[in-house]
């Protein structure tokens, strides 16, 4: 990951990233990783169901499928919403698995960067409280 130049401390940039990175989070959350529409075909093409992203189901009927019997229509069309449902939930957690994926790689990778500038942080603290200690009121006086 790749640290920009800035004005402010490094632990600020630190800060900066880890709210982009949670705002990239939240948009990929809003947006429908599955857009478009998952189509599953079933008797010989005579019924064809399409699961769209926003849940809507459509269904087309060849007319020579009312030839079907009832139990195996009904069978078929079951099937066939079943399985347009069934992809465009693999769709969805395919997408957004990747996209996790990677943002806990940076996630990961954030908290070592900051976890190793709090420290050198906390180790300057140290350091200026024993240099002041050293040369602090008390023993300016004597």
């Amino acid at each position: 990951m790749a640290q920009e130049a800035s004005s402010g401390s490094p632990f600020a940039d630190v800060l900066k990233e880890t709210l982009a990175l949670s705002k990239q989070v939240q948009a990929s959350q809003n947006a429908d990783p599955a857009e478009g529409e998952q189509v599953v075909e079933r008797a010989d093409g005579l019924i064809k169901v399409t699961a769209s992203a926003n849940g809507e189901i459509r269904i087309a009927l060849n007319p020579l499928a009312m030839r079907i019997g009832s139990e195996q229509l009904a069978e078929e069309l079951s099937g066939a919403v079943n399985e347009s449902l069934a992809a465009l939930n693999e769709a969805r957690l395919a997408a957004q698995n990747l996209d996790l994926d990677a943002i806990n790689q940076q996630v990961e990778a954030l908290q070592e960067q900051a976890s190793a500038q709090l420290n050198n942080f906390m180790d300057g603290i140290l350091r200026a409280h024993q240099a002041a200690g050293e040369t602090g009121p008390d023993k300016t006086k004597e």
